[in-house]
Order: structure tokens, then sequence, then C-alpha cells
């Protein structure tokens, strides 16, 4: 299948009562093209996507914020959905703890590619709409050199786009919820240590079970450190809990996989030298380099099919 799509936007920010109060509006389009020939048949479809966005956020000393605000999406092939959304936070200056909580609809047309790729694809599919809200709390620790996170987050799908044993499918109902929490310490000027962890339980509500391809559990820990003021290198380590899949899978190799994918654990390394730091129109020149899977381990993001082993990139990268 081949495909292109093309996109413009445009945004502005309106600023209010001494920015207390700030506008966005904005404007986008896409399209997408496909084309391919399938058993004799020829392929060409196009689609067309007008959104309109408009939101505002209000702040009160920095310490109250209310953002209310929706989109309008009109596609030419699915027609028009409109999706609000609305998030508030409050600060408790003088313990540094920040309440939080937002709800807010979705609509997600499938992409060109779920729809025409042959085999995989399928053009029945329909629309995903989603219904969400989440509620959570900050708090600064060790007089701002460690910060807590921990937010419950709540998703409801009707007609959930899921990959399936025959490509791709809907699900008439299903429901995703967890927590995410996040600590992160600097416990020197040049060194920051984070580390995430994302716990969900998911419901196929049509059949009770699980939906597949969602790890129940996932950490990731992130080391940063800056030995000298234009040098810093990175080291992020991954590690995913076993998935479900709702079909029995043999592998590449002919072996039999069964319903569970195993977990995995992932070290990735990178280093960023800045070579150039607002020298005339150059904003920043930077070189980079970056090991993924630094120990070659052998492992499956998708059940049947390898991932890759220690790969490595080095480029520069400049921003003017």
């Amino acid at each position: 299948l081949d495909n292109r799509r093309r996109v413009i936007e445009n945004q502005h920010n309106i600023y209010l009562f001494d920015e207390k109060n700030t506008i966005t509006v904005g404007f986008e389009y896409r399209d997408d093209k496909a084309e391919c020939i399938k058993k004799q048949e020829v392929i060409d479809k196009m689609r067309t996507d007008y959104a309109y966005y408009l939101q505002n956020i209000f702040n009160w000393k920095r310490r109250f914020f209310f953002n209310v605000g929706f989109r309008v999406d009109d596609y030419s092939d699915v027609g028009t959905s409109t999706n609000p959304k609305i998030s508030t936070s409050y600060l408790f200056e003088p313990v540094g703890t920040k309440l939080k909580g937002s709800w807010g609809t979705g609509f997600r047309s499938p992409t060109i590619q779920e729809l025409y790729t042959p085999i995989y694809g399928n053009p029945n599919l329909k629309p995903e709409k989603s219904q969400h809200y989440e509620f959570g709390v900050e708090q600064d620790l060790w007089g701002g050199y460690m910060e807590f996170e921990a937010t419950y987050f709540h998703m409801d799908f009707r007609d959930l786009i899921q990959k399936s044993l025959t490509g791709v499918d809907n699900i008439g109902k299903a429901e995703i919820w967890g927590i995410e929490a996040e600590l992160s310490i600097r416990p020197i000027y040049n060194l920051f240590l984070g580390v995430n962890y994302n716990y969900i339980e998911t419901e196929n509500r049509n059949t009770g079970e699980s939906l597949p391809q969602r790890p129940t559990n996932r950490w990731n820990i992130a080391i940063k450190y800056y030995p000298i003021d234009r040098f810093n290198v990175n080291l992020n380590i991954n590690i995913v809990s076993s998935q479900y899949y709702s079909f029995e899978v043999i592998g590449l190799d002919g072996s039999f996989l069964g319903q569970r994918i195993g977990g995995y654990e992932k070290i990735d390394m990178a280093a960023t030298y800045t070579l150039l730091k607002n020298y005339h129109s150059v904003n920043r020149l930077e070189i980079f380099g970056k090991i993924d899977n630094l120990f070659d381990r052998d492992y499956f993001e998708v059940i049947g099919f390898p991932a890759q082993g220690i790969t490595f990139l080095t480029g520069i990268k400049g921003v003017f």
C-alpha cells in the first residue's frame, strides 16, 4: 500500500487580563491518499479531515487553573464529531501539593492503512469513540529536589479499534483503567533520576476477557548525567510484563507461542554534545549517538515477530 499525507496547521493564542486568561484557537487540515493493486483490483482512496479547536485557560495567581475547550473534526468519509474537554488543578503552596483532574471525550477515525492495507486492512471499520476521566496529585519534596506524581485514569470505549487474528476489527464496548506514578530526583545539580510506573487493567465488555497486547505492568527508569555543561549521557531501562493475546499464535520459526507473550527488559543509552549554542542564526547544533537494546536482548513487542537486536544511530541535529 502506497500512502501519503499532507498536513496544514495554524494556531493563535490570545492573552487577556494580564495573561490570566489564554484563549487558543486553531485549524488543522489533513488529507490521506492510498494506492495499491489488490488481486487485480486497483485501490485508489483519499480522505480529508478539517479540524477546528478552541480552548480557554484561566489561571489565578499561578495556583488555580481551569481549562475548557472542544475540537470539531469534519471527515469526508465518517462525518463530523465534536469532543469537549475540561481540566482543572489547584496548588496548595505552603505544602507544595497540587490536586488535578480532567474529563473529556475522544473520537478516532480508522487510519487509511487500517482500512485498505491488503490482507490486514478492514474497509468496514467504524470510528472509535471514547470517554475518559482522571484525577491525581503532585507533591514537591526535599525542598524541590524531589517530585512525586500519581494519577488514576479511566477510559470507556465504543467500537475500539483493535488488532486481531484477521487484521483489524472493532470491539463493541471496552474499558481501560489504571494508575500511573512517577518519582523524579535531582540529588546534585548535574544528575537527574526518574522512575515511571504504569499499572493498567482492561476488559472487553462483550466477552469479559482482557484486551490483548496491553501489558499490566510497565516500568521506565531514566538516568541523565551532565559531566560538563555541553555534554550529557542518558540511560533508559524499560521493564514490561507479559501480555495477553486473544488467539493462539505460531512464531515465524514454527514454535508454538500460546496466548501470552513474555515480558522483557531493555536498556537504551544515548549521548549528546552541543557544538554551538545561540551562535548567530544557529539556536543549537548538536552531535548525538544512541544505542538501542544495549545488551542485545531477544524479546517480542508484537507476538510472533522478534524485536530488533542491538542498534546504533548517530547524527547531527540543528535548530535554527
